[in-house]
């Protein structure tokens, strides 16, 4: 079975109906090929979505070298000819076609519905092979007598810049009959319905001797929907909300809970984390307090959907576990963060895009099989790097990851200090790894006085006599996998003892 699907983007700059549609083809678990005529670099720097396991970004070049002054549209065909006939094992899908289901194995081309009816009416037959969908899993047709022939074609010819698909065509309408997909399989709404598919919220009707599914039909029958890109940029359609693309824009949107832990920090609350997320317009939030008290002032202040943790779950580290494993549903996907969040930024110095890295980072753990994950706290950028790992590095309470699978061991730690160290050793024990990306940071206050930990203990310096902790965290775990040092005063934090995890040590090391 062929699990890996390639397209090509000619341009440096992925647009949002080719995010989508590559989201949706990642969703089904496919590796994806994405081939581009800008520098490799450049479109990694452009393109947010690359930074995802599933992708590999690849040179176009290698395949066919870019002609001067060559047209998008011929171009973009003659690649894909020249890629089929370079590869005997090879599955190619349009930027602009979103899978619904898996592809079949097997040997086929897509194709769309001919006109029925009127002046342009087909004779003879109700399809037309197109390219958007090409899987090829022995190489039956002749893509060199394809490329010769249009290598052939003259300007004249080609003044439309379509005669390379008819010359496509015709090969595959007069020896390959056979392979051609239904219309309703990737083309299920046709191109006559393209307007409707951007500004309305179904599809249904007859024209041109077409009868059009209407889209719950095509959600249980088809396996792809061609999106009509060029009809959509050349029209210019006016997107409205509840039109078929956004319908199939939400099923590729990864659906996640935002979790925050608070003490008495309603104030702070507001103007940090909250103010944050509202920034980069995130929802579905969920703050959860410990103490009665908290819950009517969160509530009364209208700041979103306030849960009360039940007494037995005291402290930070008792209290992630009552979320995790009480509170949350089997499947969620979780995005932790503490009260007290001013910023997340990357090693530029720039703020990180909320909305793009919480859904990469949960892609990537799903598509590495991992259940835990986050950032590091130092907002340093010469600390930083553009990178991910799955040792067992260092993962903040701050911002964290978490993937909710009840069939796996429950993970718990009711520990006040240290709580994020003990989930970043028991997770990486449990799953074999957990993920962290190097490339940014939260902006935040630590050993904040207001609120939080040092509140609950009663002071910053009760909170700071923590030697005693470290030396049972190196007890629990071994000290091949955690070690204590003393960390001096600095313009970051107060003098104190901290853990460091070693990242060389594997899941068997732990005790």
């Amino acid at each position: 079975m062929n699990n890996t699907v390639s397209c090509l983007w000619i341009q440096p700059l992925l647009d949002d109906i080719s995010v989508m549609c590559i989201k949706s083809w990642i969703r089904l678990g496919y590796q994806v090929n994405i081939y581009t005529y800008s520098r490799v670099d450049q479109f990694k720097t452009f393109n947010r979505i690359w930074d995802n396991m599933s992708l590999t970004i690849l040179d176009a070049n290698e395949i066919l070298p870019q002609p001067e002054d060559s047209k998008l549209l011929p171009l973009s065909d003659m690649f894909r000819f020249a890629l089929l006939s370079k590869q005997e094992k090879c599955v190619w899908v349009d930027t602009d076609l979103f899978l619904l289901k898996r592809l079949s194995d097997g040997n086929f081309v897509s194709s769309e519905h001919s006109n029925q009816k009127g002046a342009y009416r087909t004779k003879n037959r109700t399809k037309t092979a197109n390219i958007g969908v090409i899987s090829q899993t022995e190489k039956i047709i002749d893509w060199n007598k394809i490329i010769e022939k249009c290598n052939k074609s003259n300007a004249k010819q080609n003044s439309n810049w379509n005669n390379y698909m008819k010359i496509y065509q015709k090969e595959i309408h007069d020896n390959h009959w056979n392979l051609i997909a239904e219309p309703t399989a990737f083309c299920p709404i046709a191109w006559c319905y393209s307007k409707e598919i951007y500004t309305e919220p179904d599809i249904i009707g007859d024209k041109f001797g077409i009868t059009q599914h209407n889209l719950e039909w095509i959600l249980e029958n088809s396996v792809g929907v061609h999106l009509w890109r060029n009809l959509y940029s050349k029209k210019k359609y006016s997107l409205t909300k509840d039109c078929v693309y956004n319908k199939l824009k939400e099923m590729v949107t990864t659906q996640y809970k935002i979790c925050i832990p608070s003490y008495n920090r309603l104030e702070g609350i507001k103007n940090k984390t909250l103010k944050l997320l509202k920034k980069h317009d995130i929802d579905s939030i969920f703050i959860f307090v410990s103490t009665q008290k908290d819950k009517e002032e969160y509530t009364a202040a209208g700041i979103g959907n306030i849960v009360l943790v039940p007494e037995e779950f005291s402290g930070i580290g008792a209290v992630r576990s009552f979320i995790v494993n009480e509170w949350a549903q089997d499947g969620d996907d979780l995005v932790f963060y503490d009260d007290d969040i001013e910023d997340v930024k990357d090693l530029h110095g720039s703020s990180v895009d909320l909305l793009d890295f919480h859904d990469q980072f949960i892609c990537n753990l799903k598509a590495l099989n991992l259940y835990f994950g986050g950032i590091p706290l130092c907002a340093n950028p010469f600390f930083m790097k553009d990178s991910w790992t799955r040792t067992l590095k260092y993962v903040s309470g701050a911002v964290q990851f978490v993937r909710v699978d009840k069939s796996r061991e429950k993970i718990e730690c009711f520990r006040r200090m240290y709580e994020d160290f003990c989930y970043d050793i028991m997770y990486f024990k449990r799953d074999g790894g957990i993920l962290r990306y190097n490339g940014c940071a939260p902006i935040t206050k630590n050993y904040n006085e207001d609120g939080g930990i040092a509140d609950e203990m009663g002071s910053l310096e009760k909170r700071l006599e923590c030697e005693h902790i470290a030396d049972e965290i190196i007890d629990r775990f071994g000290n091949k996998v955690v070690s204590k040092y003393y960390k001096t005063k600095s313009a970051r934090g107060p003098a104190a003892w901290n853990l460091k995890l070693n990242w060389r040590c594997k899941p068997e090391d732990i005790l």
